[in-house]
């Protein structure tokens, strides 16, 4: 599984083949994003496989758990996908900003916006990292 740092996606984020990949809930994706992502559930990415067009898919959730469970869903069918070490919650540790919108999920986003900050005591490897 290829990962990809925080600083490395910073570098690249320009990239036209280069397609940011958040596989957390609407609501949690509302809350907090890393700008250009798009939203794909990580429950409907096998119906959305036609929306990811680009080359390089850098699949993002939270800490990385999910990313890692999408990026194992996805193998085979997507030649080239990195996984965001640490997620968004190392995009927001380095400084990073974050997109809020408001759609459906906007109550529950804002409540949900004070969780997603990174905790270092609460970080814990994964066992795909």
């Amino acid at each position: 599984m290829k990962k990809i740092t925080v600083t490395e996606l910073k570098k690249r984020k320009g990239e036209d083949r280069l397609q940011i990949i958040d596989v957390r809930s609407a609501g949690e994706f509302e809350a907090g994003h890393i700008p250009g992502a798009i939203n794909m559930p990580l429950e409907q990415l096998s119906q959305r496989l036609p929306d990811m067009s680009r080359d390089t898919a850098v699949l993002v959730c939270h800490s990385g758990m999910r990313a890692c469970m999408a990026h194992d869903n996805l193998a085979g069918k997507l030649d080239d996908m990195t996984v965001l070490e640490g997620g968004t919650a190392a995009w927001q540790a380095a400084g990073e900003p974050v997109v809020q919108t408001h759609g459906s999920a906007g109550r529950w986003s804002a409540r949900f916006a004070s969780s997603l900050a990174f905790s270092p005591s609460r970080a814990r490897p994964w066992p795909c990292w």
